[in-house]
Parts: C-alpha cells; sequence; structure tokens
C-alpha cells in the first residue's frame, strides 16, 4: 500500500449490467411502509427470517450476495487485504447475512466484527462487538488495529454528519500509524448523506494506493454507483 502525492480515480470494469429502473422501484412502495399493518408483517417476516438464517449457520452453509458492488469488493478488496501481512489485527464493521464468509479472508484469532443490531452477532466473527463504529474507542486501544474496514455503514445507518465525524475520528485513533481505513460507500443521493470528503476527521488519513489497482479509490460502473476509498493513518 502507497500514499500517493494527490488523490487520483480508478474505474473497474463491471460484468454487471443493471435493470434500468430496478433501483428506483423500490421507493414506489414507501408509503405503504409506514402503514401499521406492514409494520407488523414485516417485524414477523425479519423474525422468520432470522430462523432461517440460523439453521442455515448451524449447518455452516454460507450464503453471498451477488451484486456488482459486492463482487468487486470481494474478489479485488479482501484478496488484496489478505495478502498483505502487515494487517494482522483487523476490524471490520457492518456485518449481515452476506458478510459472515469474511472471516476466511482473516485470522479468526485477530478478526474482530462489529455491529449495532444486536441480531446481527449472528453473522460476525468469534470476536464479535454490538455498539456503535462511533464508539470503538471503548473496545480497542489506541494504535492498535492493522486495518479497519468499514463498508456499507455510511448512508446506510451511520448518517448523520456529527455521528460519523466520531467514527471516523475513533478509527483513526484505533489505527497504528501506517494502518489501513477502507471506507466503501453507494454514490447516491438516497444513500450519500454528504460528500464524505467533507467531514475533518477523515482528513486526519491520507489516501493511499491499493496495490492492483494503482489508485487510492474504485468506482463501480454500476446502478448503485459503489465507492470504495482507502486512506492510511
Amino acid at each position: 500500500m502507497r500514499s500517493p502525492t494527490s488523490l487520483t480515480t480508478e474505474t473497474v470494469p463491471s460484468i454487471y449490467q443493471p435493470v434500468p429502473g430496478a433501483f428506483s422501484r423500490t421507493r414506489r412502495f414507501a408509503s405503504l411502509r409506514k402503514t401499521r399493518a406492514y409494520g407488523h408483517f414485516r417485524k414477523a417476516k425479519l423474525a422468520l427470517w432470522y430462523r432461517i438464517q440460523d439453521v442455515l449457520i448451524f449447518f455452516d452453509i454460507e450464503q453471498r450476495l451477488v451484486t456488482e458492488d459486492r463482487r468487486i469488493f470481494e474478489t479485488i478488496v479482501l484478496p488484496s487485504l489478505r495478502d498483505e501481512p502487515s494487517y494482522k489485527h483487523v476490524l471490520f464493521i457492518g456485518s449481515h447475512w452476506y458478510t459472515r464468509w469474511y472471516r476466511a479472508f482473516f485470522n479468526e484469532d485477530t478478526y474482530w466484527t462489529l455491529d449495532i443490531n444486536p441480531q446481527r452477532k449472528r453473522f460476525g466473527a468469534r470476536k464479535h462487538i454490538v455498539d456503535s463504529m462511533e464508539n470503538i474507542e471503548r473496545h480497542f486501544a489506541a494504535d492498535s488495529l492493522d486495518l479497519i474496514i468499514c463498508n456499507g455503514v455510511f448512508g446506510w445507518g451511520l448518517n448523520e454528519k456529527a455521528a460519523v465525524e466520531r467514527a471516523f475520528h475513533a478509527c483513526h485513533c484505533c489505527l497504528r500509524q501506517g494502518g489501513l481505513f477502507v471506507l466503501g460507500w453507494h454514490d447516491l443521493p438516497d444513500r450519500r448523506p454528504f460528500p464524505p470528503g467533507e467531514t475533518k476527521s477523515l482528513k486526519l488519513f491520507r489516501p493511499a494506493i491499493l496495490e492492483p489497482v494503482g489508485a487510492p479509490r474504485i468506482v463501480a460502473n454500476d446502478e448503485y454507483r459503489y465507492v470504495c476509498d482507502f486512506f492510511v493513518k
């Protein structure tokens, strides 16, 4: 991982051809989702879904989300991080059913996951933390982590600027000198509360070049406008 003198971008060729309007169709039922009946239905459906997930976990059946952003993250980003021997103590922020198998990329003795939702502990690492990204200093000493990965959290729950400032600042404090901060997000109006580059705490880092890409940023050519930025302390 190298630190550049100026920020450049690299677009990764996409093999995914999105269906036109597929993302926008999810907004059509916004009014229905606000009804009480839909709330009860969603709660029951979610409970059943978690039961199914527990069965899949019991039989150690891995699941993957087949989207272009995940393809890039899982075939380019994660393997590159795995192959860097200096990244031993790793914190992955944001757990879900499709991230459970990510533990295969790292040493389980020095790999932690963190998510604010207690229900998602089942998808985390053996060393899982239930808490907000803003509070990682409660769990890790200063300069103790080699790598922090925050993928699909900014704009998906971590939205308020003050909270983002605290979260990024906490990451900077817990990373060792030369440690890497990976930020994956979606450059869409619905999922970009503000440009992350506007945060003061992110300016504490320097852009870092991911060697296989040759740039400190990956921009996916898909409907979800996935962006993955790399920063070094």
